[in-house]
């Protein structure tokens, strides 16, 4: 029967068959080439039978069924099936899953950190408080180092004597004053002057024509007059100092009779007022610094009150030069 089936299907020569029995629930008989394979019918499936086990043939390969290893699965480290990341097979060592941002450690996520947050706030507003403090108390320290370094430039710089032929560009008059009225005028400015300073013997003095205006009282160009002291002893405060001598000046000591003006680069302090002199209104600036005090005066026809406080600094560069 072998041999007929080699001829009827022209197998030949080593070629070889072989007829498969008939099992239950078969039809007919199967034949297989040697090293043929034969997939298996849809639906078709032959259990084994109790006791029955067929070796596999070579170069047959039967695929495993999706449910062979039974309803819960095949084994955790069983040949075929996949590790999962973190698992470690037989022989195989186990891969760390990267952390997410957030875990630490347990691969939970961080909770925030709020208390740490109210904590920083405060903290951060107290230390730019502390630096806008530190930078006022620099500042105010840079302040007070530059008034002393002016105040020390004042005190080592005395009162030119004699004045100086010029003064905040005013030409000094050397011709005697011949107009009754202005002799009178600067007689009594000098005697409020030495009340206070109590001679003015061997102190500088002058009087300073201002070129471009024109006095109405004497029918000559404005003027300006001019009186320093230099003191040998330390006069306490500029402060005091200037207000005590522009009350003796004015001949009144209340607090709207004069107002304090710039004292200029020569530092000190310096009040300015407008005053009636022998019938006469004038305009008067005085300073004053530890060792040095001086005082213009001049009419408020010639120069007003507030003209004159703008060239008492300018005046004091030549009059008292640093």
């Amino acid at each position: 029967m072998i041999t007929r089936a080699n001829a009827r299907y022209g197998v030949g020569g080593t070629g070889t068959a072989t007829v498969t029995a008939l099992r239950d629930g078969d039809s007919a008989p199967s034949l297989r080439l040697a090293g043929e394979h034969s997939p298996e019918r849809p639906g078709e499936h032959s259990p084994e039978r109790p006791g029955e086990h067929s070796p596999e043939r070579p170069g047959e390969h039967i695929p495993e069924a999706p449910d062979q290893h039974g309803p819960e699965g095949p084994d955790e480290h069983s040949p075929g099936r996949p590790v999962r990341p973190g698992q470690g097979g037989p022989g195989r060592p186990g891969r760390l899953l990267p952390r997410r941002p957030g875990q630490v450690g347990s691969g939970r996520p961080s909770r925030p950190r709020r208390v740490r947050t109210i904590v920083a706030v405060p903290v951060l507003v107290g230390l730019v408080i502390a630096a806008l403090a530190l930078i006022g108390v620099i500042i105010a320290l840079a302040g007070v180092g530059f008034s002393t370094a002016i105040g020390s430039t004042a005190a080592a710089s005395p009162l030119a004597v004699p004045a100086p032929a010029v003064a905040g560009g005013l030409p000094r008059h050397y011709q005697p004053v011949r107009n009754p009225a202005t002799i009178i005028l600067i007689h009594d400015f000098v005697q409020r002057f030495d009340t206070t300073s109590g001679s003015q013997v061997g102190q500088p003095s002058a009087v300073y024509r201002e070129p471009g205006s024109l006095d109405p009282v004497t029918d000559q160009p404005g003027w300006v007059l001019y009186l320093g002291y230099n003191s040998r002893s330390d006069l306490g405060s500029p402060t005091a100092t200037v207000s005590r001598l522009i009350a003796s000046l004015i001949q009144t000591s209340t607090p709207e009779s004069s107002w304090t003006a710039e004292p200029g680069k020569r530092g000190g302090s310096a009040r300015c007022a407008i005053a009636l002199i022998d019938n006469t209104t004038v305009s008067v600036c005085a300073w004053a610094t530890d060792r040095t005090y001086g005082a213009l005066l001049s009419p408020t026809s010639d120069t007003r009150g507030n003209e004159l406080a703008v060239l008492m600094p300018v005046m004091r560069l030549d009059l008292q030069p640093g």
